[in-house]
């Protein structure tokens, strides 16, 4: 499998995505290929889907779907670019999750928690399906935090039409 070269603005996920601000969760890109992404967030205290718990606030794993979906944001703009495609890529949309499974129930602040998400299928339409896994600290079986397949829409050309009233 061929391994995109990725550049240090690309390896920068801010870059990628069209989210802004603190609602950017993914930090790097760690690798991509045709198939695939693994992407690393460290827990910043200012993550705003920090739960109180006790007396100190914790990123429950159950946000990790937004891990995901941001890491797949991520894999379009890189493929888009690595496939010379000049169309810029078009916002996606997170249709479903099934089989969520969570092994640990949260990451604490200034943990790092590394998405590897991998394209199982994806037509021409723009629906993909997809299986996304999170892991705290490091890649290793006893460090799984959750799993996931998702579906996700990246509708082609212009998909403003979808979204009006029928009645306009």
């Amino acid at each position: 499998m061929n391994y995109f070269e990725l550049t240090s603005s690309i390896k920068n996920a801010r870059n990628c995505l069209h989210h802004r601000g603190e609602v950017v969760l993914i930090d790097l890109v760690l690798e991509c290929n045709e198939k695939s992404i693994t992407t690393q967030s460290l827990i910043k205290p200012e993550n705003p889907f920090l739960k109180p718990i006790d007396l100190e606030y914790i990123f429950p794993i159950y946000q990790s779907i937004e891990l995901i979906a941001q890491s797949l944001g991520c894999y379009q703009k890189i493929y888009y670019s690595h496939q010379h495609i000049k169309e810029k890529p078009k916002i996606g949309f997170l249709l479903s999750a099934r089989n969520f499974e969570i092994f640990i129930p949260y990451a604490r602040v200034n943990q790092t928690l590394i998405t590897k998400v991998t394209i199982t299928t994806q037509d021409e339409s723009g629906l993909g399906v997809c299986e996304g896994v999170v892991y705290l600290d490091s890649i290793s079986d006893q460090n799984l935090a959750c799993r996931s397949n998702v579906s996700v829409l990246s509708p082609q050309g212009d998909f403003n039409h979808l979204l009006r009233k029928k009645d306009e």
